[in-house]
């Protein structure tokens, strides 16, 4: 074996364990004090809140993307009454609905989260991005402030 080759096959093998590592499951987007099922519940208030917002309104569907992936069946089953539907982010089409990224949750407080999302929608090339302040109050998360980060 030429010299140029071995150094090939060592850097492949030699970097094989660096790239397994790195497909690894990533932690999720929000810290430990935020249960999974705690942010769950706080991602379905705000989708809840921007569902029925006149400037996210639409007619087709709505598409969810939480924390860079599909969320999952029974997450989607929250929504199962909601007209028009709630879909996978990934069957999101450009014309159809509008798409909504939820990024990550931060605490501020025992009770209170900041959740970054942005949205696209439908035909158009239009979409924005802002953030959610979501408080804990009387046993639920509830969406308090809205700010409007960016619109395009």
């Amino acid at each position: 074996m030429r010299r140029i080759e071995m150094v090939l096959v060592i850097l492949l093998f030699g970097a094989y364990p660096v790239m397994a590592a790195s497909e690894e499951k990533m932690p999720p987007p929000y810290d430990k004090t935020i249960s999974n099922t705690q942010a769950l519940d706080i991602v379905e208030s705000v989708c809840r809140e921007y569902f029925g917002k006149p400037q996210l309104s639409t007619n087709a569907a709505y598409f969810l993307y939480l924390f860079g992936k599909d969320p999952s069946p029974e997450f989607l089953n929250r929504f199962a009454a909601q007209a028009p539907s709630v879909k996978k982010g990934t069957e999101f089409a450009r014309g159809l609905g509008l798409k909504l990224y939820v990024m990550s949750i931060k605490r501020i407080s025992d009770a209170k989260v900041e959740v970054p999302c942005s949205w696209t929608k439908g035909r158009s090339e239009e979409g924005g991005g802002f953030t959610s302040i979501v408080e804990f109050k009387e046993g639920k998360w509830v969406v308090t402030e809205v700010a409007l980060r960016y619109v395009f």
